[in-house]
């Protein structure tokens, strides 16, 4: 029989994400010995995002690069505070207001997508993944 596992935030390392977000990977193959599951908190200041414009396929940037499996599926969960969800469609940008209590759900193949903390205070969103996603560098 396998014991559950209490993850605190002091346990696990704060990361700045792509985007100006800051927060935790809590669930992890790294941190629990996950197989297929990542679920993380982030924490975005006004006018930051918690996570750049980027696709689910390869995501490269300054001194990091991820390589996403093609059955990659991701949803957040906005706990506190409130933002606008953009993504990029048929050629054309469009967007939609989020609030606390609001789920995203990134199905699979999901187009290039950004969330943008547009509120006056900060923004918290709780993210699940599955499958962990590759770390190149």
């Amino acid at each position: 029989m396998v014991s559950p596992k209490i993850v605190r935030p002091g346990d696990v390392q704060e990361i700045t994400w792509p985007g100006g977000g800051r927060g935790r990977r809590m669930v992890h193959p790294d941190v629990v010995g996950s197989k297929k599951l990542v679920l993380g908190i982030i924490r975005a200041e006004p006018g930051k995002s918690p996570h750049r414009w980027h696709t689910h396929t390869r995501d490269k940037g300054e001194g990091f690069e991820v390589e996403y499996p093609p059955d990659f599926e991701e949803a957040y969960a906005v706990v506190k505070g409130n933002g606008t969800l953009f993504w990029r469609e048929d050629g054309k940008e469009v967007s939609a207001p989020v609030q606390e209590g609001d789920v995203i759900y990134f199905p699979i193949g999901v187009a290039e997508s950004q969330l943008v903390n547009t509120g006056d205070e900060d923004m918290i969103i709780v993210f699940a993944t599955t499958p962990p996603v590759k770390v190149i560098k």
